[in-house]
């Protein structure tokens, strides 16, 4: 049960504002001890261990408040030079990600992008998670931005925290971790019906580029695996039958500054630029200098080109000037049997490459595999027709999944507010 009836007074901290009276305040310092971690030499073996305590690192953590494996154990040499926290202890991102809180669910120690905070006996073990969430945003300001983020011990041991009676910390401690759990669980249905979405849309392009949409068509043997029967009018054509596709080479050294300009007419694309964007690539994070657009390959709007790094295999539609790598092919001078937009259907459809067997979700693909990729091949009348019939069926997909996470935006913020409001005393748990 939660409640607004209390007597207040101003905590003096911007970030907590006011308190109930029976509340302190005090610094990080005064209620925890903090560690930054270490990472030892990898020179010398025996630094690590497969036997030992792990050592974590950012990326071996989840997006949830706890840890995942660590694929790195260190050794008891280097145990002395290593801080180590014990289950339930708290673990803050310290560079990029700053403020970002994990929970240790063993005994383990960490690199040196982490501070480990181990808080005494005044702070209930319950009740110190909510505190560090609750404070992310100050943690974030009271960073130095250099390239990245960072928060040295020093600046983070200095943060007030609101601090509340042991018995009352328990009972804030207690309805967050019911109400947190009901939100997750709420938002975990949600994420899986925007999966469940995703997967409609996907069955509706492969069923619309393989069979059509006129359920009466009589059928026949495609003779590809993969496609199965097609309408009796289609057609199947290999790729370099209906396109012209290179793939390039990339200047090197790829890091080198010469070869950027933030004011660079061209833009650079990586695989993490096409993996964040949808059907279109609107913007990437890189400019090209002259220098480097002059020696690379330029896409315009409206071209179509495909990652073929093996964790992607992803088409898009470029609707900007770029300039792509060898991590790419793009499709060139494409016959007028084929729309665009078709090509790119059929290229979305991940099924395009299931006939390369199980080597599929391991192998980059080559230029002589997209060569041979074959594919179903209505009239262009009825491939227009199919286009519309994807992009309405689609359009309604998305509508519903902008929804969805709008609602999981809102929830977000829902718990965010209930964690400060708890932690800070604007509501009173009893």
């Amino acid at each position: 049960m939660t409640t607004t009836n209390a007597s207040y007074k101003d905590s003096g901290i911007a970030w907590i504002g006011q308190i109930p009276e029976a509340w302190k305040v005090k610094r990080l310092k005064y209620i925890a001890h903090i560690e930054t971690g270490y990472t030892p030499p990898k020179a010398d073996p025996e630094n690590y261990s497969e036997t030992w305590i792990p050592r974590i690192k950012p990326d071996n953590l989840n997006e949830l408040e706890y840890l995942i494996d660590s694929s790195e154990k260190i050794s008891e040499k280097w145990l002395e030079r290593n801080s180590i926290i014990q289950k339930d202890d708290i673990m803050v991102c310290c560079i990029g990600s700053v403020g970002k809180m994990w929970v240790a669910w063993c005994a383990l120690t960490f690199n040196q992008q982490i501070n480990g905070v181990i808080f005494n006996s005044e702070v209930s073990k319950w009740f110190w998670k909510f505190l560090i969430l609750a404070s992310q945003e100050e943690h974030l300001q009271s960073s130095q931005s250099v390239v990245l983020p960072i928060l040295n011990k020093t600046k983070q041991s200095n943060i007030s925290f609101p601090l509340p009676p042991l018995p009352t910390q328990t009972a804030i401690a207690s309805y967050l971790d019911t109400k947190t759990t009901q939100i997750s669980e709420f938002m975990t249905k949600k994420k899986q019906l925007i999966s469940f979405l995703q997967e409609q849309k996907q069955a509706i392009i492969h069923q619309a580029v393989t069979k059509g949409i006129d359920l009466s068509a009589k059928m026949k043997d495609s003779g590809i695996v993969w496609i199965g029967q097609i309408p009796e009018g289609w057609e199947v054509r290999r790729l370099k039958m209906l396109s012209n596709i290179k793939r390039w080479a990339s200047p090197r050294p790829i890091d080198d500054k010469k070869y950027f300009d933030e004011n660079g007419e061209f833009a650079w694309v990586r695989i993490s630029d096409v993996t964040a964007s949808d059907m279109y690539l609107l913007e990437t994070e890189q400019q090209l200098s002259e220098l480097w657009a002059s020696l690379s390959v330029k896409q315009y709007p409206w071209d179509l080109f495909l990652s073929i790094a093996w964790s992607v295999w992803k088409p898009i539609i470029t609707k900007i000037k770029c300039c792509i790598h060898d991590g790419f092919v793009t499709f060139w001078h494409i016959s007028k049997k084929v729309d665009k937009m078709f090509l790119y259907y059929i290229l979305a459809s991940w099924l395009a490459y299931v006939w390369l067997g199980k080597e599929w979700t391991q192998l980059n693909l080559n230029i002589d595999t997209v060569w041979n990729i074959t594919i179903p091949l209505p009239s262009i009348d009825i491939q227009k027709k199919l286009i519309q019939y994807i992009v309405d069926k689609n359009t309604k997909i998305d509508q519903a999944i902008d929804k969805i996470e709008q609602e999981i935006a809102l929830i977000e913020e829902y718990r965010t507010s209930l964690i400060y409001h708890a932690v800070t005393g604007k509501i009173i748990v009893q």
